[in-house]
């Protein structure tokens, strides 16, 4: 056939051992479980490690911020503390007057006064280690009395802290002072007297104390540490937990630069070590400094990896199980698929023999069963269809030998009981008779039968009114074939019952051409004055068509070129004769009529 774009593959050509391996239905199977295993592994794996990834970092910034915010309650506290502790110095009546007697005394004069000043002020830097020094300066910033006796007649009128300190009191954030090379805190308390400030008592922080509050690393794990930055040159106001960084250096990140902006926040970044970390960055606005609490991401993402590795193990391990079942199951499912396959190509190879056996109860079982049926009614089709080739072949070399008889004969008289025991012989029929129409047109006049029967009706000279009801009669009134399949039952052949016989008949007699139906066929009868009903006892259709097919051509026979110039002068409108039978082309062509009688044959 012509118009396909494609050409589809014998079935031969469909077996596994044939295919490559990404067609072979057991590896797109194995293929196919081992992607329904791993992708709903490998999206659960990614929906939970970006989960763990972001509670991880959660975990990491809460605990930061957590770390900062307590590390900013014990600055406040320190702060307040020490705030706390000016006042204590100030607050009885004793310390109070003292302090109002030294600064009304002229310089130089209080000597005594100063140095008890100065013994309490050691003894509280003992008992306090938060300070390093107390100092008292009057109006004009002269240091009047100090626990360090170096710094008695000092002037701070020109430091940062003295104008504001003689207002409130008043907390210096880190600073250096000239000729110093380290940062120093200063905390002030003024004195006054009716409503004038006359001095100031004034506390050098211990910052060292600062560092060992930051340097606390409770929930920092290995990595993490706090400190704090000053403002005065990006320097550290606390050391650093990990050596090589000084405090006198300028240290910059994205962490110091917001916090030192005044911004207060979380973020991920690179410290000033050059680490990416998690980093908790606020403005301490008492110290003038930025906090900064961090943890090296690697750290605090320990558990998400851990966790991930986990996870692509689990999913190899489920890769391996799902490929190792996948194999397995496909092998199972696939193994009858193959074995169908394998047959179906042996059946398309010839072998029509082949068969199938599964045990399995389920749909392959069931295909199995069908395909060993189809595979039986093809067998036996195949086998039928040769059985009926070779039957058809000698049916229709039986006509030929019937054509080829009536052709031999020269009297009529002989070529009807002749083909009649022929057709009888040659056809395996029971019983075969023809009836001939007499002049008349009243009677079927019996002219040859087989048999004892045949001789018998012959001898009684048996003969049949047309305007009876017998199948004879009929078929000749109705000019056309009648075929009964059951004698028995149908009452077209009650006259011939016992006989089990019924007839097919051929007009001779039409005046006008006719239509003369046999299995769907049309035709038209032979311009004769006589008609012939053919009986035979045999009810296959295809059998019927042969046996007209072999009767049509007899009468074929009878019509010499004598018989036709008789016939052209009856009343009757002669025509040539068609003979009709319904039979194959392949018997149509085999079968021969005169140049005064042509066979027409409709499939």
């Amino acid at each position: 056939m012509t118009g396909h774009a494609e050409t589809i593959p014998s079935l031969g050509t469909a077996t596994g051992a044939r295919l490559p391996l990404w067609r072979q239905i057991r590896w797109s199977l194995a293929l196919t479980f081992v992607l329904l295993v791993i992708i709903p592994a490998a999206l659960i794996g990614v929906i939970t490690a970006t989960r763990v990834n972001t509670m991880a970092r959660d975990q990491a910034t809460s605990q930061l911020e957590s770390v900062a915010e307590l590390k900013s309650q014990e600055i406040t506290r320190w702060l307040a503390d020490s705030q706390a502790l000016l006042s204590v110095l100030m607050s009885d009546e004793l310390s109070h007057s003292r302090f109002l007697l030294l600064t009304s005394l002229d310089i130089g004069s209080g000597a005594s006064l100063q140095r008890t000043f100065g013994e309490v002020f050691r003894s509280t830097v003992a008992v306090h280690p938060n300070f390093s020094e107390f100092f008292f300066y009057d109006e004009t910033g002269y240091i009047l009395t100090s626990s360090n006796t170096i710094q008695i007649g000092k002037i701070v009128a020109r430091q940062p802290y003295f104008d504001t300190s003689l207002k409130v009191p008043y907390t210096q954030p880190p600073y250096y002072e000239p000729g110093s090379d380290q940062l120093t805190m200063i905390i002030t308390r003024p004195l006054v007297n009716k409503g004038e400030t006359v001095g100031v008592l004034a506390g050098r922080l211990n910052i060292t104390n600062l560092g060992v509050v930051m340097g606390e690393r409770t929930g920092l794990g290995e990595s993490g540490e706090t400190y704090l930055v000053s403002t005065e040159a990006n320097y550290l106001l606390t050391p650093s937990r990990f050596p090589g960084y000084p405090l006198a250096r300028a240290y910059h990140s994205e962490g110091i630069e917001r916090s030192l902006a005044g911004e207060s926040g979380i973020g991920t970044y690179e410290n000033y070590r050059g680490q990416t970390v998690f980093g908790v960055y606020r403005w301490v606005p008492e110290l003038q400094s930025a906090m900064l609490a961090e943890v090296e991401e690697a750290e605090a993402l320990s558990a998400f990896r851990e966790t991930l590795m986990f996870l692509f193990a689990l999913v190899a391990v489920l890769a391996v199980v799902a490929a190792g079942l996948g194999v397995l199951l496909a092998a199972r499912f696939s193994g009858p698929i193959a074995v169908l396959a394998g047959a179906a190509a042996r059946i398309a190879g010839g072998d029509l023999g082949q068969r199938v056996t599964l045990r399995a109860r389920n749909e392959l079982g069931i295909l199995a069963g069908a395909f060993n049926n189809m595979a039986g009614q093809l067998q036996d089709l195949v086998e039928s269809l040769e059985q009926r080739v070779a039957d058809r072949t000698r049916d229709l070399f039986q006509t030929l030998q019937v054509g080829q008889l009536a052709t031999g004969l020269i009297q009529s008289d002989d070529l009807i009981p002749s083909v009649v025991e022929y057709i009888r012989e040659q056809f395996d029929l029971y019983y075969v008779q023809v009836y001939l129409i007499d002049d008349v047109g009243r009677h079927a006049v019996l002219e040859a039968g087989t048999g004892e029967v045949g001789r018998t009706l012959l001898a009684r000279r048996q003969r049949l009114d047309l305007s009876a009801t017998a199948t004879v009669t009929r078929a000749a009134r109705m000019r056309r074939p009648i075929l009964v399949s059951d004698t028995a039952a149908s009452e077209l052949c009650h006259h011939l019952a016992r006989d089990d016989h019924c007839f097919r008949v051929l007009d001779h007699r039409l005046s006008l051409p006719a239509p003369f139906t046999a299995g769907g066929g049309q035709s038209h009868a032979l311009g004769a004055s006589s008609r012939i009903a053919l009986s035979i006892s045999r009810s296959s259709g295809d059998s019927f068509q042969l046996v007209a097919a072999a009767f049509d051509t007899t009468c074929s026979t009878l019509l010499t070129p004598a018989m036709t110039d008789e016939m052209s002068g009856s009343a009757s409108n002669q025509a040539i004769a068609r003979c009709t039978s319904g039979c194959p082309r392949s018997a149509a062509k085999a079968l021969s009529c005169s140049s005064l009688a042509k066979l027409a044959c409709v499939a």
